[in-house]
């Protein structure tokens, strides 16, 4: 895995991008049935605080809100980057159903990557692959409030030392259908 590029440098960024900064609200959002190839990051949703407030350009922004999405029926193939959903400490992504994904990353993660701890990057503008190589190849998700995972499948091209999924700060958790590779 070259560690500038996450698999091919001119793929997408991410197949499905659900993302709001700056005191935005998004609420009620709705995705399904996608096929995708030699995308970097499959799903990447992100609640972020770039602080920027388009109206009073002098007064920063408070996070806004992201909530009730719903996001189903996706393959991706040769994935190059984990998926994520994450918001940021204090204000949490919330009631995120994921039903019917299945992944095939190209694998190749190391130990080393699966111990790499990820910066908050609050204020960063977001973007799948803003973190650089994830600790794990699947899911990476990090203050969540309501989580639905059903019918989910990871699987990678090569070996990967990395954990399919990784949950920091998530309330209201359940998972419901996960397989993954056999050969970790």
């Amino acid at each position: 895995i070259d560690p500038e590029h996450y698999g091919n440098a001119l793929a997408p960024l991410s197949g499905v991008a659900v993302e709001t900064v700056d005191g935005a609200h998004l609420r009620g959002v709705s995705v399904n049935n996608i096929v995708m190839q030699d995308v970097r990051a499959p799903i990447f949703v992100r609640l972020a605080n770039r602080g920027i407030n388009p109206v009073k350009r002098d007064e920063k922004a408070q996070p806004g809100s992201l909530e009730d999405v719903a996001i189903s029926n996706i393959t991706a193939y040769r994935a190059s980057c984990a998926s994520s959903i994450t918001g940021i400490p204090g204000h949490v992504v919330r009631n995120v159903t994921v039903t019917n994904l299945r992944v095939t990353s190209i694998g190749g993660g190391t130990a080393e990557m699966a111990r790499r701890g990820l910066p908050e990057n609050e204020s960063s503008y977001p973007e799948a692959t803003g973190w650089g190589q994830m600790p794990c190849h699947g899911l990476f998700v990090r203050h969540v409030a309501g989580l639905l995972l059903r019918d989910i499948r990871f699987f990678t091209d090569k070996p990967d030392a990395r954990p399919a999924l990784i949950c920091h700060d998530v309330a209201d958790l359940r998972v419901d259908g996960l397989e993954l590779d056999k050969q970790i």
